[in-house]
């Protein structure tokens, strides 16, 4: 079982099973059956006499229902759990903020040096425990690809050289006598999102930790388990320093959050534009600092000059790695018309050769979307269609088979061409493989539909010519920019993620910086006149 960190490994009374991904795509009903545990026993007698007395609210409600209807009320069976987990109440949230604030002082005194010493042996620990967090993550349902992705783009991060560029960015400046001085928050909370779980909940703890600050993190609560087993690797490492700066709360998120808002310093969340901003401005009313890692509709441009081959590849994976459900995927592509044909029918083989299958398949590159994101790409797909998009491949509901199922988890791998800017699936994020293509004869006219989108995380362009490359990173509102560069690179050295208006509103940023505030420094001159 897994306990709570707040202070120390702590039981609660309230507990929660953690599903295996494989039988749940097997069979949904299990999952179902799971959340009606709690459903008092003449609420399933109506449920089963009268299906329809119920009205759903929720993507999983509608899908719950339909469930229903077809096969009955399930039945849960324990033995389909892997872990279980303990789940905190409102006290046990206000306790970890306690706790945390009792920290924030020791965490801050810790030289920069020895923090860097503290992360490099995380880091070395995280390779250690590599097969165990990707057989959790596995069981969790993200595929090996993806994994493999996370571990490599990750790893840079406790490097030497990232780790010095870390501290040198949080250490005291001298300028011409003053100083300007980054302090600490104190004590930050963390909301970290379901779809890379391990690579973002390591990352912001250790620049949390490195700015000098205390960290509790809520998991996402349908896949804790990962983020519980590096919290214990950290706790270990935390306790050969004698240090405590990090507390572990899986709980109901608006509860967390509002606690949150009135316990902490700051708060870093990690989810859709809408309920970030419903944050923030809770936030702002406390005078409380929010970091927003929100929502993103990536675009990537191919003009007609551009390398074809590494530029086809790689709007293919941007768009399809991890199924399509990361914030940083290109969910839009603007091509020249002289190379349109050529891309387009390139990415649809792509697409169609891409293995559906169950997440402990080492083959798989599909793996389930959300339930109310797969809702979503289904609408935007209809309405692109009917909007005189024409469907290249794809477009339908399918079970771990790639056999078609109105009740499948899985949407095949699609792409749209012919596509136009008012399309919701050009105006909405689509967390999932799902890939619009408009076609464009001006860079002009590319960069006006590209700015079009409420959304400005990051994009990329391809072409050989200076004067599109610079234009292209001038004019696009976003918070990065790859040029003939893999659009979902993540190093050591780039900020870490961060967009403009839906996307983060204040672009791209280094998280160490934004966990602290500046502080500058003057002294006056000695009664005697003397200098320093």
């Amino acid at each position: 079982m897994y306990k709570l960190l707040i202070g120390d490994w702590v039981e609660t009374a309230h507990k929660g099973l953690a599903l295996r991904a494989d039988d749940i795509i097997k069979d949904p009903g299990i999952s179902i059956a799971y959340y009606l545990r709690t459903v008092p026993a003449y609420q399933k007698q109506l449920l089963r006499l009268v299906p329809g007395f119920f009205t759903p609210k929720s993507a999983e409600e509608r899908y719950a229902v339909k469930y229903m209807k077809r096969h009955g009320i399930p039945h849960f069976d324990e033995s389909a759990a892997y872990a279980e987990f303990c789940i905190a109440s409102q006290k046990e949230v206000q306790n970890s903020i306690r706790v945390a604030k009792s920290h924030e002082q020791e965490t801050r005194s810790i030289p920069i040096e020895k923090r860097k010493e503290i992360l490099s042996r995380i880091g070395d620990e995280f390779k250690n425990h590599r097969k165990n967090i990707e057989e959790i993550s596995v069981a969790e349902g993200h595929p090996q690809k993806m994994l493999d992705w996370e571990y490599r783009e990750s790893s840079t991060f406790f490097t030497d050289d990232m780790l010095y560029y870390l501290g040198e960015q949080v250490s005291p400046k001298r300028l011409n006598g003053d100083y300007l001085l980054r302090i600490p928050f104190g004590a930050v909370g963390l909301v970290t999102p379901y779809n890379a779980a391990t690579t973002l909940g390591i990352l912001n703890i250790c620049c949390s930790f490195i700015s000098g600050n205390c960290t509790v993190v809520k998991p996402p609560s349908m896949l804790p388990i990962s983020t519980l087993y590096i919290s214990e690797m950290m706790y270990d490492i935390f306790q050969e320093y004698a240090i405590n700066p990090l507390c572990t709360t899986v709980a109901e998120s608006k509860m967390c959050v509002n606690e949150w808002i009135n316990g902490l310093d700051c708060i870093i969340f990690y989810g859709s534009s809408e309920s970030g901003v419903q944050i923030a401005s809770k936030a702002v009313k406390n005078y409380k600092k929010v970091i927003l890692e929100i929502a993103g509709s990536d675009a990537t441009l191919i003009w007609e000059d551009a390398d074809l081959e590494k530029a086809i590849e790689d709007a293919g994976r941007a768009r399809f790695l991890g199924s399509g459900q990361a914030c940083i995927a290109t969910k839009r592509l603007f091509v020249h018309e002289n190379v349109y044909d050529d891309v387009v029918s390139a990415l649809a083989r792509y697409a169609e050769s891409l293995h559906i299958g169950l997440p402990s398949d080492p083959r798989t590159d599909i793996v389930p979307t959300a339930i109310e994101a797969l809702e979503g790409i289904e609408g935007y797909t209809a309405d692109a269609v009917a909007h005189g998009a024409r469907l290249e491949c794809g477009g339908h509901r399918v079970n771990y088979r790639r056999e078609p199922d109105d009740l499948g988890l899985y949407f095949e791998p699609t792409v749209l061409s012919e596509c136009d800017t008012s399309m919701l699936c050009m105006q909405e994020e689509t967390f999932g493989p799902l890939l619009p293509i408009c076609k464009v004869s001006t860079l002009e006219e590319a960069i006006t539909r590209i700015n079009q989108s409420k959304y400005g995380l990051r994009a990329s362009v391809w072409s050989e010519d200076n004067n599109v490359t610079e234009s292209f990173v001038q004019k696009v509102d976003t918070g990065g920019v790859m040029v003939n560069d893999d659009h979902l690179l993540f190093t050591s050295r780039l900020p870490h993620l961060g967009g403009v208006k839906a996307s983060g509103i204040i672009g791209s940023k280094y998280f160490n910086l934004e966990l602290t505030y500046m502080k500058y420094v003057h002294r006056g001159k000695p009664r005697d006149g003397s200098g320093e």
